[in-house]
C-alpha cells in the first residue's frame, strides 16, 4: 500500500464512517478490526440515541404535571374579571 492509498483510505474512513485512525493503524487494519470498530460506533450511537427519548419522556411528565390532564382542562387556573363577573371564584 502506498502513501496515496493510505491517505484515501483514511479520508474515506473519516468522512463516511467517522472512524479516525493513524497511518500505522490503517496499515495493520483488517476486516475483522474494521467490523469491530463499526459495531462499537453503532453501539455508541444507539445508546446516545436512547438518551434523548428519556429526556423527552421526562419533559412530557413535567408538562403533564404542570398542566394536568383533560379532566382538569375545563377548570380555570386564574379567575379574571370579565364583563359577566368580577373575577371572584364564588360566582
Amino acid at each position: 500500500m502506498d502513501s496515496m492509498m493510505a491517505v484515501e483510505i483514511k479520508q474515506t474512513l473519516e468522512r463516511e464512517f467517522e472512524i479516525f485512525l493513524t497511518a500505522q493503524d490503517i496499515r495493520t487494519l483488517t476486516f475483522a478490526r474494521l467490523l469491530e470498530l463499526t459495531e462499537q460506533q453503532e453501539a455508541a450511537a444507539s445508546t446516545s440515541a436512547a438518551r434523548p427519548a428519556t429526556a423527552d419522556a421526562a419533559g412530557l411528565r413535567v408538562l403533564m404535571r404542570n398542566f394536568g390532564d383533560e379532566k382538569l382542562a375545563s377548570e380555570p387556573f386564574i379567575y379574571m374579571p370579565t364583563m359577566v363577573s368580577d373575577g371572584n371564584e364564588n360566582e
